[in-house]
């Protein structure tokens, strides 16, 4: 699903722009940009849909056949989570930085096509509970491989293991998730020198921050839970995703 990430990224984040702009040019089959938009998010939430469904139902099964299993965590042999115990000690928990949400750590910006963990952690003194955020490395294998032929996700193996990041807190939930960011190059001078100086802002842009235009999450996530990131991504419902893991399957 690499094209359709550039798709948003790209083409729906030039078409929110417009939105924003207020421009009222209708498309040549008639549409007004916000039709558009909506048009592309019920089509492509039918697409990730389906693609969900044959990964699930199709793909898994036939990797399995030719002896190749993707597992969730309660599929692995006591031996197995032993070893991803000592796995995750000696390599992922070192590249790990979580950040947790308070009064003086705000919200923190999330990186465009990055998998993360939300989490839920709770005081067991005070009971006051906490958002924070794991970032899954991109410099680990996405794949934990276990023995020949079997593997588990990473982020599978970091959410069983939180308990080590947030010591003497209670982990109460964590959810998978991902964000899409408008990577549209806003560029419209025609003259060398006034294009470098638009490319200089847009540069400046992107470091400030690209607003979001998707979501996608875990199917089971807390409702709870799904407010507060479409509140802090200030994106809408209609721009959420929710799908059965994994997710990213590029």
């Amino acid at each position: 699903l690499i094209n359709l990430d550039e798709f948003f990224m790209v083409r729906v984040a030039g078409l929110k722009r417009r939105i924003a702009a207020g421009v009222a040019v209708r498309t040549v089959a008639g549409l007004m940009p916000r039709e558009v938009h909506e048009t592309i998010l019920t089509r492509t939430r039918e697409l990730v849909t389906e693609h969900s469904r044959v990964f699930e139902e199709e793909i898994r099964p036939e990797l399995a056949a030719h002896g190749i299993e993707i597992l969730h965590w309660h599929e692995l042999t006591p031996d197995e989570m032993e070893r991803m115990r000592v796995l995750f000690a000696e390599r992922i928990f070192p590249v790990l930085t979580p950040l947790a949400v308070d009064p003086s750590h705000p919200f923190p910006y999330i990186s465009g096509l990055s998998i993360n963990l939300a989490v839920l952690v709770k005081n067991p003194s005070t009971g006051v509970r906490q958002f924070a955020r794991v970032k899954v490395p991109s410099v680990l294998p996405r794949f934990v491989r276990l023995a020949e032929g079997r593997f588990v996700a990473l982020e599978d193996v970091i959410a069983r293991h939180l308990d080590q990041l947030f010591t003497g807190m209670q982990v109460v939930q964590h959810h998978v998730f991902r964000v899409t960011r408008n990577e549209d190059v806003e560029v419209e001078e025609d003259d060398a020198e006034n294009l470098l100086v638009a490319l200089e802002r847009e540069l400046l842009r992107r470091k400030v921050g690209r607003p979001p235009v998707r979501l996608e999450v875990e199917d089971d996530i807390d409702s709870k839970m799904l407010e507060l990131l479409i509140s802090e991504l200030d994106i809408s419902e209609k721009e959420v995703f929710a799908l059965p893991g994994p997710l990213d399957l590029r």
